[in-house]
């Protein structure tokens, strides 16, 4: 399996529930726990939701997560993915607040039973030192950084991070 940002925690889950689906698995820009960025930026999400159209809100968000000239390609994808989602939609994630925030303590905290290759960018100054510190405590996990990537490292870098996760993933699982 693999998963991109937020997918890391519906990706857990599906291992929670079903892990005998699941080999092994690769997260790219992997959400494991929320910074006080986030964290700020959620709540002030939940007071601005009525006054704001939700468009603003997720430009503004792209521009918090990815606001580095180089992660340009990355914001624009995302803001382009944004618009397929409705108002009902975000208002739906912003309520999710309590529950999003204890599912990351939560998996944070879990062992995770699976062979995990966990891939971020070294300027995603959200989920970088989560993740750092989530693969330390996790025997089955390895870390690699692309170098001058944003959180969304599999676009930036979208060639090897490719050949790195396929790798991986048709790796035999013996020599993992």
């Amino acid at each position: 399996f693999l998963s991109l940002s937020m997918g890391s925690i519906i990706l857990q889950r599906l291992i929670e529930r079903r892990g005998d689906l699941v080999d092994k698995l690769v997260m790219a820009g992997a959400v494991f726990r929320a910074n006080w960025k986030m964290k700020l930026f959620v709540y002030s999400a939940r007071f601005l939701k009525n006054i704001l159209p939700y468009r603003v809100m997720y430009d503004l968000f792209s521009l918090i997560i990815l606001p580095k000239k180089n992660h340009a390609r990355s914001r624009r994808i995302f803001r382009l993915q944004s618009r397929k989602l409705n108002t009902a939609e975000y208002l739906k994630w912003v309520a999710l607040h309590k529950e999003f925030f204890g599912l990351l303590r939560r998996f944070f905290d879990q062992k995770l039973e699976k062979a995990s290759l966990v891939v971020v960018g070294s300027e995603d100054h959200i989920f970088f030192q989560a993740a750092k510190r989530f693969v330390a405590r996790q025997q089955k996990a390895t870390l690699v950084i692309f170098e001058r990537c944003g959180h969304v490292c599999n676009i930036e870098q979208f060639e090897r991070f490719n050949q790195i996760a396929l790798q991986y993933l048709l790796q035999p699982k013996a020599t993992l």
